[in-house]
């Protein structure tokens, strides 16, 4: 999510941010108008760092004040008749300049002056021609701007104007504005994810300068003619649009590198479309053409075409004219028969050719000299030509899905493969591992029980990071006579295994979050699921590639605390450090909020007694609802809590429920939390009965148990991942299902393989994964996860610092 110049990644340093805070996140309660807003956000920031210790957060608190003061219009006249001469407010305008310094420097680089005014619950949007006429990028995202546009909003010396996920309806307001400014040195304009019915009325022709247009996930019906004046665009973006048709004249955009229509419902292409010679990357995935338009074949120059999801029947022979194409995907489709022509693109390294019927692949694939990555799962194969093997570059191979009977003979001939997906083939069948097949990473195939299982490759154990001198600390195991049979090297190998796992399972888990198990199983097969292959949608676009959400964010919040009071607990200043990370994240690795907040979190932390009494504002949160609502927001992020006094389970139980209860009160919350942080207590104390392990946990939950109650509790923590239903409507955020998820991998002894399995059953998948992920990684130890999955996280140095401290208190 972006700031001045990013909207897709978060954590990014000043240009990216892991998203909004509590009040546009959790939608629970009725919003005040955004004075009230922001004003209550400050007051109890304000108590949070009262220290001083946050110059960041202050300086957002001063900047979002002033906002509010000095730059909104009133909603009730925006364009008042004397607007364009009246100077801003005299009692506002100190507090204006340093505060706006702070808004527009957080963001500026390059000389040039940034407005970096995202996810501050603004309704009306500032009057920068006035207050600060040299700004230059304007970053107005992530508020709630609908129609409200005061006359002098933009300067005419403005590059950039991003205003992603808001409120933004069709009105006239926001095209006067844009046209009052002459906007002749506007280069980026992006209005994606909001709610605009028609951009008929905006003045395209004016934006002369105009190179990139973002009108995505919008309910548009159409593209004015106005755009096909943009001779200098070079990318447009109106996917998950309504849109039917293009306007006539959009060949004219002749210097257009990207264009994606993508989830839209165009049926076809104007015959213009042909003029488009600078065109690089074009995606009509999932519209309605019914056949491959002649046109696109005079496109010499596209290197990427993905035209699936369509109903299109057959490829014809002059797709081979397009001899710079390096990536072609036709996922899904209606074709019954493997194109021969395709084989003849010598310059093509990917091809996806998946969720189609086609039985066969044509011999002649062997020309694909170039090609790296070959995906055809869930076709209707039965075998694989013998000339796979002079494919000297693919590695990767996705067949997952289809009709073998027989393992195919060619595959352990294929030098370069490192990558193999053969889950969801006829079961029951296990392939034979020969010496050559044994070289590969991994081989994924599906047993008749419905489990996916890997046989991983030769894995060297991940060295632990260097530690750091001990410190005195209450925390300290050495002091504690038979803590554990475990060594200090082991102990401390599992401490790390325990929060690595965690975020590792929090970051895979985010590939399927709230998709269903045919959803996911169509979209990555039976894994292996890679950082760098996540489906691309709005909730993922938040997300840097292998970064984890707020489960484990919320997870180092317990962490934090338990280090800085030596293991002690004071639930008031948790509960106001879970609303300072709302507004904040961490700003260490770039965040400028937290992002993720459940309903449930949410709810309680705007309840008004909150800072003074969290486990009162949960409990009447939790009447209120009907005492129905056992969400997972307590167990995601209290698995630490098994760390911390490990040998003695009283001492854990009671830190697990302090923490759980200041947002969770239902019992069952209470239940699965204690039965996690349990289970990670005794692995530390060098217990490896698993089945004595579950006995002992259960028993401690089930002490906040009616007897009634206790079989549903067994139940889940003695399920498979297949009968925990993650994926079951209305209830993936149940606790019962992450904590469940949890025993399920603790029974397990390959990482990726059970975390591979939770996250393809999709539902909460993250959270899921995230508690899972925590139990298997104390389990097996930072020096057994998956090496790749921890080296692709962003921010993996960061949190072993972090995690070197807790250990120099243990040990």
């Amino acid at each position: 999510m972006g700031a001045s110049q990013s909207t897709t990644t978060a954590r990014s340093g000043s240009t990216g941010s892991k998203g909004t805070g509590t009040a546009a996140a959790t939608g629970t309660a009725p919003r005040p108008p955004a004075e009230t807003t922001v004003k209550s956000t400050s007051e109890r920031i304000k108590e949070a760092v009262g220290t001083g210790d946050s110059p960041r957060v202050a300086a957002r608190v001063a900047a979002a004040e002033a906002v509010v003061a000095s730059f909104l219009m009133p909603p009730s006249d925006p364009d008042s008749p004397g607007d364009s001469a009246a100077p801003p407010p005299p009692s506002s305008s100190a507090a204006a300049a340093p505060a706006e310094s702070a808004a527009a420097s957080a963001s500026s680089g390059g000389g040039r002056e940034v407005a970096d005014l995202a996810r501050y619950g603004l309704r009306v949007a500032p009057r920068l021609h006035r207050a600060r006429p040299s700004v230059v990028v304007v970053d107005l995202s992530y508020n709630r701007l609908n129609k409200e546009f005061p006359t002098h909003s933009f300067s005419h010396h403005m590059q950039e104007l991003h205003m992603i996920y808001n409120h933004l309806q069709t009105s006239d307001t926001l095209p006067r504005a844009l046209s009052h400014a002459h906007l002749t040195n506007l280069q980026v304009l992006d209005l994606s994810y909001n709610m605009i019915e028609s951009v008929e009325n905006i003045p395209f022709n004016e934006f002369t300068s105009l190179q990139r247009l973002g009108l995505r996930h919008n309910p548009l019906t159409s593209l004015p003619a106005s755009i096909c004046t943009l001779s200098a665009l070079t990318e447009l973006n109106a996917g998950e649009t309504s849109i039917p048709k293009l306007p006539r004249d959009i060949g004219n955009l002749r210097n257009l590198r990207v264009f994606k229509m993508d989830f839209s419902e165009v049926s076809k292409l104007p015959s213009s479309m042909s003029s488009l010679q600078a065109l690089e990357v074009l995606d009509f995935d999932h519209n309605r053409l019914s056949k491959v338009p002649e046109l696109l074949f005079t496109l010499a120059g596209l290197r990427s075409l993905r035209l699936g999801g369509n109903q299109i029947t057959e490829i014809l022979d002059n797709l081979s004219h397009l001899a710079k194409l390096e990536s072609l995907d036709l996922s899904p489709s209606n074709i019954s028969a493997f194109p021969l022509v395709i084989c003849k693109i010598a310059s093509l390294r990917n091809l996806h050719f998946c969720g189609s019927t086609i039985p066969s692949i044509p011999d002649e694939i062997c020309n694909l000299a170039n090609l790296e990555t070959l995906k055809l799962r869930w076709n209707k194969l039965t075998s694989l030509p013998d000339t796979l093997s002079r494919l000297g570059r693919l590695h990767t191979l996705d067949i997952a899905g289809n009709s073998f009977t027989k393992f195919p003979e060619v595959i352990p001939l294929i030098g370069a493969l490192r990558s193999l997906n053969y889950s969801h083939n006829t079961p029951p069948f296990e392939p034979e591992i020969d010496a050559p097949l044994k070289a590969l990473e991994r081989i994924t195939w599906l047993h008749s029980d419905h489990f996916l299982r890997t046989v991983p490759g030769p894995i060297a154990p991940n060295p632990l990071p260097p530690a750091i001198p001990s410190t005195p600390s209450k925390l300290k195991i050495t002091e504690v006579p038979n803590a554990t049979t475990l060594s200090a090297e082991q102990v401390r190998d599992k401490v790390f295994g325990t929060i690595f796992g965690a975020a590792i399972g929090d970051a895979i888990g985010l590939a399927t979050e709230f998709m269903s198990a045919v959803q996911a199983s169509f979209q990555y097969g039976g894994g292996p699921i890679e950082f760098a292959e996540f489906i691309r949608c709005r909730h993922r676009n938040r997300f840097a590639y292998g970064d984890w959400t707020d489960d484990t964010d919320q997870l180092i919040l317990i962490m934090q605390q338990q280090l800085d009071l030596d293991g002690g607990i004071d639930l008031s200043a948790f509960g106001l450090s879970l609303l300072r990370w709302a507004y904040e994240g961490y700003a260490d690795i770039g965040d400028f909020a937290g992002m993720g907040l459940g309903g449930t979190v949410g709810s309680v932390m705007m309840h008004m007694d909150f800072l003074k009494d969290p486990h009162k504002a949960a409990q009447e949160v939790w009447e209120q609802g009907g005492k129905k609502n056992a969400a997972n927001g307590a167990v995601m992020r209290t698995g630490f809590l098994g760390i911390p006094f490990f040998y003695d389970t009283e001492h854990v139980v009671n830190n697990t429920l302090a923490y759980t209860r200041v947002t969770h009160a239902d019992p069952r919350c209470s239940a699965s939390t204690v039965a996690v942080t349990v289970a990670i207590a005794q692995l530390l104390r060098g217990i490896c009965d698993i089945s004595a392990i579950t006995d002992t946990a259960f028993a401690e939950a089930a002490k906040f148990l009616e007897s009634k109650d206790h079989e549903e509790l067994k139940f889940h923590m003695n399920a498979n991942v297949h009968q925990l239903q993650l994926d079951e409507r209305n209830t993936i955020g149940y606790t019962y299902k992450a904590m469940g998820s949890a025993f399920y991998a603790l029974r397990e002894d390959d990482f990726e393989h059970a975390l591979t399995a939770i996250t393809l059953a999709a539902g909460d998948a993250d959270t899921n994964g995230c508690v899972a992920g925590a139990v298997l990684g104390c389990k097996l130890g930072y020096s057994h996860l998956p090496t790749r999955w921890l080296m692709g996280m962003p921010h993996r140095t960061w949190l072993e610092a972090q995690i070197n401290q807790i250990c120099s208190k243990l040990l």
